[in-house]
């Protein structure tokens, strides 16, 4: 079987072309697609017991008052923000309490607590795409540079090679 290895290292060449982009792709659509399904806040919620100076003057919310989707998630926050397991709550974002202005206060079981919104520094999948799409578009490059290296020595060699 006679292989023209000149042509084979234009076509690798172009394949070493396609994986260039690869950071955009990877990183900007993982991004889009990911603001598309997004079902979490990008914001989490913690409290702190008492009155903030932030909220003075605002009157505190009734516990009993809220909803059934709104208690449970100021049970999430609460509990997320004390013990052990320490961090924020992210809701999702159909639950009526992203609705709210934060910071505002909430009076539970006697404990009045400031409900406040962390400063969200998630890391999606379009840093991480990008990252990925990096290492392809190393990967491209080092196949674009051997192509042409071989397109070119074997010009020099002749097609009898």
């Amino acid at each position: 079987m006679d292989v023209d290895y000149r042509t084979l290292s234009v076509r690798v060449f172009f394949l070493g072309l396609l994986c260039l982009p690869a950071p955009l792709y990877l990183g900007y659509g993982a991004g889009a697609i990911d603001g598309l399904t997004q079902t979490r806040v990008e914001h989490g919620y913690y409290a702190e017991d008492g009155r903030s100076d932030v909220v003075d003057g605002r009157t505190a919310i009734e516990y009993g008052s809220l909803s059934a989707a709104e208690r449970r998630a100021v049970d999430r926050i609460v509990a997320n923000s004390s013990g052990d397991d320490y961090g924020t709550y992210e809701p999702r974002l159909e639950n009526p309490i992203v609705d709210r202005e934060p910071p505002f206060l909430v009076e539970r079981n006697g404990t009045l607590y400031t409900i406040r919104q962390d400063g969200g520094t998630t890391i999606g999948p379009g840093f991480f795409g990008f990252v990925l799409g990096m290492g392809v578009a190393a990967v491209g490059l080092v196949i674009c540079v051997a192509s042409g290296i071989g397109y070119v020595v074997l010009g020099r060699r002749g097609t009898d090679g």
